[in-house]
């Protein structure tokens, strides 16, 4: 396999494996940290109105997805990459 075609898979796996620890990370953080009672984040008016009664703990999963999402998919394509230079380069 050229290690063109190598690059580009391993992006795209690492853009895959990223999203998906993002998208667990949320459905995680909802079910452990459930939105206050009445909250609607169904709509852009509906979140504009309900900002107001979410606690700071409810940013935590977001905060940690879209920290850790990127993170991980950046290391998977690292891994996978063609040219995967461990160290100083000589």
């Amino acid at each position: 396999m050229s290690a063109k075609l190598k690059n580009i898979l391993a992006i795209v796996i690492g853009f895959l494996v990223g999203s998906m620890v993002n998208m667990a990370i949320v459905w995680a953080g909802l079910r452990v940290i459930p939105l206050p009672d009445g909250v609607d984040m169904s709509d852009t008016d509906k979140l504009a109105e309900n900002i107001k009664l979410l606690l700071p703990v409810n940013f935590l999963a977001p905060w940690l997805a879209h920290a850790l999402g990127p993170l991980v998919g950046a290391f998977v394509a690292g891994k996978l990459s063609a040219q995967n230079h461990h160290g100083p380069r000589r």
